[in-house]
């Protein structure tokens, strides 16, 4: 149970069970109180029976009249609709026609452009007695431009084929003919002067005339194809036959590829064979252009470059007469954009063109007239004409690729065609739905007269029944509704009796004294003579009562604002409500993390307890639920959360005190037991006292129990027998099993309509899926999901922020610079050179105040959330397995970093230590809004106003501990690790992690996400300094920086002369004071736990002992860290835990949270002097139960050496 009930000692648990009884529910069914309201509103109808025929009659009328507009107007727009309709249909037919056409006569052209080219080349060769493969043709150059411009082209070549027994002679062939190159390039530079003029360009990588003309040599030998393009060129393996490139119209400007096999490149695989067994031309699966790229310098449009490609592949063969041979093919370089252009009017805007191979690749262009632009790889039609039904589809197959005779298999290519909302537009106008408008408004304005005056009547009415309705649903909401009847009569009774004296000479004569009672006496003491009635109170002889504690929950809400703590009890809360209606149990009260509710009153139940029982276990299994799906918005340990029940059957008095404030209360000794069986309880079960047994036997549930070992020693009662309740499987302990409602024979059943949907957050954390489709996230655990979720929200928020913060600025959308992108791509300096005496965060600009912009309603792209996911799900793969140094702590101190960042206080001029969001009227006085918030920036040092400051800190929180090997710096210095060599023995693990991070954080690949959080150098490189300098300060063993730290507090903290105060820069000693702040909001939150409550502080306490322990046997300590844990915890405390915290206060910025630290870290000082020593023996034993006692590992460790 929380501390309203733990605080109590077992002498004062009759008091604390009567303070209980002192606040009531709901006597409404219903939780929401609009519910209830319209339930209680139908009763409190001023209208008879008259008024309700006279509504009916006027609402039959209104009926007829809309009936009828509605009707007339439907029918008139769907014969417009339906015409329009047609010719949308009918128009893009013929599109659609005219696109598959055109298309297939362009494919047909370059097919027969290639022919014609191959049979010039073979008539050449054969008029010169050239023998293949060794030929060269001098005007290659010339006889591909213009293939190329008749076919649309990029380029053309001719490729030999040669087989093993030329393999040396080509060799020799190409190396002494290789002039052909020189000579294309003359023709290039007369014909395409303007790509030899370097002026004509601007740009880094222009290579001069000399260099191009360099590019002529080529590699004497044929080479196959390696991923790699700068790798060196390896001669091509044993093959039947080789495809070398030979002559290639352009020529490369650079790193030519003549002699590369084609038949080793992968876009060719298979091809070449095929085309060579079917003896026709074949097109190649879409391939890349960056060749265009690599191989030429500013000849090709880079937006042409970006379409897909494919290579038309057209057989050369040695003899124009029908009995030939096929010695080389032609390769042309196509877009398919090519196939597309000028096959539509000009005046035809927006059909969508979707490319699908066999070969399981899909593209789309989207056609403007003459012009088709490419859209992207995949469908990306517009899918929301779906439902018009509009698809033409044909093949894309020129007469080529005759799979059946040839035995190979090639890629077919389909275009599937498709409307858009641009070109459909213009078809379906507004016309219809004007003229339907049009016939419905003049049947509207006939009944608007009747409208009008019906409103009129009816509104002093309405007025007239929400004032009842409101009461009675106040009233209801607090007492059950018998309990609510007799309060109202009681009350319509006083009023009259009031009213009457207020007439009467008696009034007057009796005001201020004592009332009589009914048979003339007087009693002060009594209470018909202090409320004027008897007390409305009943006694219910067969109840079961259920007391249900959050355990856990004090040290959880230690840890969690104010606003997050609330959110769980409402969430917990309402749902028990809701279970409670529909098991008809009766909600008694809450008091803090215990809620109390009752079977059997106010209306009597013979199966009371069999009902409480299932109430009992619904609201237990809601609960596992709903903290593992809340884990993902309320963070770490909320999952771990669970309940403890007690149930007790017995006779209660219900009723009213009346007074100030009266509320429905429960007496009784009954309620005494039910509080002692939950707090003798176990979390995760459901403890029944004997009495509720016995009743559940009788019933027949015997199956349902199981008799504790141990009995309950009860004050005033003794030794207690009580029973556990047996759920099914026992698994709501850890929430892993959801069932519906079946009396098992083995226990009880659960009833919850969104078991699915609890599963699925119980497994999954609630995660969507966007997320579930990222690749890394899939591969943590469930629980990780979950923290990962949760810190992904958290950096969202602050996103948010600072891409509202850019907008109030007048900044553009962000966009990273091309210094940005290539500052991310240089190795880092070494971490700890780069750590900053004083951090440079932004000056205050009164632009964010005069052109404020809410951050919730700013929408971050997905693409960065889903970056920012898998970026978050990288980091946490960094963290090993460690007990202590793990992901969780990260989480944990994430949290405690956002907890005191939305603590830092708003400054007022009456009171600096507010920590309100906004002064008062009052406060603020004749000073402008921009003035009160220059004056919190300078008072906070500027850390609120730059959310890329908090948004730097949440990413120091996560990334600090990353790949952290379970021992310390020193460790790792004294075993010589790798690690500490690299960084030169200074705070190893925090540079490793760092640098670790650091290549996770500015992944390339996180480009949207990059983009949103800096779009400048000086913002990137702020990032960098926080987090390097936050990050490192996180190392308090190292002498060097705890001697710059203390330097740099003395300075901007401690007392100093008023000269030396005038000669500090302002700007400067503000932000030496946010680096001040900065770095000890990390420190303290990466020792939070010694801070909070101690539940909290032992479990991290327990994990680094288990951590620390493991390295010893392991080996990597001679020390045992048992013998001096409890002397070093109260060493820890007082020279490192309190003074910080006490800093905290010092700078004056955190509000309450620094006070609450310095508390929890005092008394948990205290409780580990009392208790530290035994705590440190049962770690221990925890330890050898789990691992093995310590002979045991001492000796493989001895064997070991």
């Amino acid at each position: 149970m929380g501390t309203a009930m733990k605080a109590v000692p077992e002498s004062d648990m009759e008091d604390k069970s009567s303070m209980r009884h002192s606040t009531t529910s709901s006597g409404c069914d219903d939780t929401s109180g609009r519910s209830c309201y319209a339930e209680e509103a139908s009763k409190f109808s001023l209208a008879g029976s008259e008024t309700t025929r006279i509504n009916r009659s006027k609402f039959a009328l209104f009926s007829v009249i809309v009936t009828v507009a509605l009707l007339c107007s439907i029918v008139t727009y769907k014969i417009i609709r339906d015409q329009e309709n047609r010719e949308y249909h009918a128009k893009f037919h013929n599109i659609a026609n005219e696109i598959a056409e055109f298309s297939q006569l362009r494919a047909d052209y370059v097919v027969n452009n290639l022919e014609r080219f191959g049979a010039s080349l073979t008539s050449y060769a054969r008029d010169q007695n050239m023998t293949w493969p060794f030929v060269a043709f001098p005007d290659f150059q010339v006889r591909g431009i213009l293939s190329n411009k008749e076919t649309g082209a990029h380029t053309v070549s001719i490729n030999p084929l040669v087989y093993p027994k030329d393999l040396d002679n080509w060799s020799t062939f190409s190396a002494n003919n290789q002039g052909w190159m020189a000579e294309a390039h003359v023709y290039d530079h007369v014909v395409h002067k303007e790509l030899y003029e370097l002026d004509y360009h601007e740009t880094t990588y222009v290579h001069d005339e000399t260099v191009r003309w360099n590019v002529t040599g080529i590699t004497p030998y044929i080479w196959e194809y390696q991923k790699d393009p700068y790798a060196p060129r390896q001669r091509v393996s044993e093959s039947v036959m080789y495809a070398p490139i030979w002559q290639r119209a352009p020529p490369c400007d650079y790193a030519t590829q003549v002699n590369l096999d084609l038949r080793t490149y992968p876009a060719f695989t298979g091809f070449v064979d095929g085309m060579l067994a079917a003896d026709h031309p074949v097109i190649t699966t879409v391939v890349d252009a960056t060749y265009l790229e690599t191989n030429y310098d500013f000849r090709f449009d880079p937006a042409e470059q970006e379409e897909p490609h494919s290579y038309m592949l057209e057989p050369v063969y040695d003899t124009l007469t029908t009995n030939r041979t096929a010695v080389a093919f032609l390769s042309a370089f196509l877009r398919w954009g090519t196939f597309f252009t000028d096959v539509l009017p000009s005046t035809e805007q927006g059909i969508f063109v979707v490319l699908e191979s066999s070969c399981n690749q899909t593209f789309t262009y989207e056609l403007f007239g003459h012009k088709p632009v490419y859209l992207g790889e995949g469908n990306l039609h517009d899918t929301g004409l779906d439902s018009d039904k509009l698809e033409d589809t044909f093949e894309f197959a020129p007469d080529i690729a005759m799979e059946k005779d040839s035995g190979h298999e090639f890629c077919h290519y389909y275009a599937h065609i498709y409307p858009s909302t641009q070109w459909r537009d213009p078809f379906l106008t507004s016309n219809p739905l004007n003229y339907s408008i049009a016939v419905f408004a003049c049947f509207l304005v006939t009944a608007l007269g009747f409208v009008m005056y019906d409103v009129l009547v009816q509104r002093r009415q309405a007025m007239v029944m929400r004032s009842a309705a409101k009461t009675n649903a106040i009233v209801t909401s607090l007492f059950p509704a018998n309990v609510r009847d007799r309060l109202l009569d009681d009350a319509e009774t006083e009023l009259n009796k009031a009213q009457h004296r207020a007439s009467s000479t008696e009034a007057f004569m009796n005001d201020g004294r004592i009332k009589e009672g009914p048979d003339g006496t007087r009693n002060e003491y009594a209470s018909e003579y202090i409320f004027g009635s008897k007390p409305i109170a009943d006694l219910f002889p067969e109840t079961t009562i259920m007391f249900g504690d959050l355990v856990g929950f004090t040290a959880w809400s230690s840890t969690r604002e104010p606003a997050q703590v609330f959110t769980l009890l409402e969430t917990l809360y309402h749902s028990f409500d809701n279970i409670a209606k529909r098991r008809r149990v009766f909600k008694v009260e809450t008091v803090g993390d215990c809620y109390v509710a009752v079977c059997g009153l106010p209306d009597p139940r013979k199966e009371h307890a069999t009902v409480m029982v299932k109430f009992a276990t619904d609201c237990l299994t809601k609960m596992l639920a709903l903290v593992r799906r809340m884990e993902t918005s309320l963070g770490p340990d909320t999952g771990d959360l669970s309940m403890r029940i007690g149930l007790h059957s017995g006779p209660v008095t219900a009723g009213v005190l009346r007074g100030d404030k009266g509320r429905f209360q429960l007496f009784g000794d009954t309620m005494n037991t039910a509080s002692r069986m939950e707090t003798t309880g176990e979390p995760g079960r459901i403890h029944c006292s004997e009495e509720t047994a016995e009743i559940l036997m009788s019933a027949g549930r015997s199956k349902w129990l199981t008799q504790r070992e141990d009995q309950v020693i009860a004050k005033g009662k003794g030794a207690l027998t009580t029973y556990w309740l047996k759920l099914q499987s026992e698994s709501h302990a850890t929430g892993s099993n959801m069932t519906n409602n079946t009396q098992s024979s083995e226990g009880v059943g659960v009833d919850l309509p969104e078991t699915a949907a609890l599963n699925k957050a119980l497994h999954l954390g609630g995660t969507s899926e966007r997320l579930l489709a990222k690749p890394a996230f899939n591969k943590i655990s469930s629980k990780e999901k979950r923290l990962v979720t949760w810190n992904v929200d958290i950096l969202v928020k602050l996103l948010q922020q600072i891409m509202a913060r850019r907008l109030s600025l007048g900044e553009a959308p962000a966009k990273l610079s091309r210094q940005v992108t290539t500052e991310m791509t240089k190795e880092p300096r070494n971490v700890l050179d780069e750590v900053e005496d004083v951090l440079a965060l932004p000056q205050f600009d009164a632009r964010t105040i005069r052109n404020q912009v809410d951050p919730k309603s700013i929408k971050v792209p997905e693409p960065a959330v889903q970056q920012l996911t898998e970026m978050v799900t990288q980091i946490a793969q960094l963290y090993q397995d460690n007990p202590f140094h793990s992901f969780e702590h990260a989480s944990h101190v994430t949290m405690s970093v956002t907890k005191l960042m939305s603590r830092i206080v708003t400054y007022t001029s009456n009171n600096p230590a507010s920590t309100t969001d906004t002064p008062s009227d009052t406060e603020v006085g004749d000073i402008s809004e921009s003035r009160i918030a220059a004056e919190l920036h300078d008072h906070t040092f500027g850390i609120t106003s730059d959310p890329l400051t908090q948004f730097a800190c949440i990413i120091s929180a996560l990334i600090h501990d990353a790949d952290h090997p379970g021992v310390p710096n020193s460790t790792l210095v004294k075993e010589e690790h790798p690690l500490a060599s690299k960084y030169k023995n200074k705070s190893v693990a925090e540079q490793n992690s760092v640098d670790l991070a650091w290549r996770i954080v500015t992944n390339r690949d996180f480009k949207d996400l990059h983009a949103c959080i800096y779009s400048s150098m000086d913002e990137f490189n702020r990032f960098r300094s926080i987090v390097v300098n936050v990050v490192m300060a996180t190392d308090i063993m190292d002498k060097d920086l705890g001697t710059q730290r203390k330097a740099r507090w003395n300075r901007a903290f401690a007392k100093e002369s008023g000269e030396l105060l005038l000669e500090e820069d302002p700007t400067e000693a503000i932000n030496r004071k946010a680096t001040i702040v900065l770095e000890h909001l990390m420190q303290a939150s990466d020792v939070a736990h010694t801070m909070q409550h101690w539940v909290v502080y032992k479990k991290w306490n327990e994990r680094l002992f288990e951590e620390m322990y493991k390295a010893f046997s392991e080996g990597h300590s001679d020390k045992d860290p048992s013998e001096g844990w409890y002397q070093g915890e109260l060493g820890f405390f007082d020279y490192y835990i309190i003074p910080l915290a006490k800093k905290l206060e010092t700078c004056g910025v955190f509000g309450v949270s620094s006070h609450e630290y310095l508390s929890y870290a005092s008394a948990n000082r205290r409780e580990w002097a009392e208790k530290g020593e035994q705590i440190v023996k049962d770690y221990l034993n925890r330890y050898e139960n789990k691992f093995g006692n310590r002979e045991s590992w001492e000796d493989e460790r001895s064997v070991d050496v």
